[in-house]
């Protein structure tokens, strides 16, 4: 008959865990060993698994970071009426400045818009052909970061209406089509 003792000869729950653990890593190694080929292709397809979604998912996220930095970058153009001067423009500039969902404006008169022209175009030589001036005034007016494009869209609108302004244009279209892409 066995003493008494009072120490249990079967191993303790965290004893039998490690050693469960440590005989199925050493059986799943020896199978791994045995079939060199159909691991490595296993190991390449799950890599494959997790690799997709996790660059999918960064590629999003870098994109709609570069989306946000390009809105604030957006500007809108006001092209003013010929018979609007160079005071009322600057003023209106300035008017503009002050409006909700404005953060800055610019103002360029003609004489400037003509000498860029000459400066970036190569067609230089074309407007000293001409008898005038053909370009008009602008006001770049750039919207404040963060906005949503619907209310942008409502601030070119509004500010297209102005009765001094003949057209208002904001390339936008491209950004758009990112953020629906997105």
């Amino acid at each position: 008959m066995a003493k008494a003792t009072g120490e249990d000869p079967r191993p303790g729950a965290f004893t039998r865990f490690l050693q469960e653990h440590a005989r199925v890593f050493f059986f799943s190694l020896g199978k791994l060993v045995n079939a060199p080929g159909s691991t490595l292709f296993t190991a390449i397809v799950i890599g494959i698994a997790l690799a997709l979604p996790a660059s999918l998912s960064l590629m999003v996220s870098n994109f709609q970071r570069l989306t946000y930095s390009w809105q604030g970058s957006l500007q809108m153009s006001l092209f003013l009426k010929d018979e609007v001067d160079e005071a009322r423009g600057q003023s209106l500039a300035r008017e503009l400045a002050k409006r909700d969902g404005v953060k800055a404006t610019q103002y360029i008169s003609r004489e400037q818009s003509a000498s860029e022209f000459r400066e970036y175009s190569g067609f230089g030589e074309a407007l000293d052909l001409l008898d005038h001036n053909p370009l008009p005034a602008v006001i770049v007016v750039v919207p404040l970061p963060g906005r949503s494009a619907d209310q942008t869209k409502a601030l070119a609108t509004a500010l297209g209406e102005l009765p001094e302004v003949e057209l208002a244009q904001m390339d936008q279209h491209w950004l758009e089509r990112l953020e629906s892409i997105l």
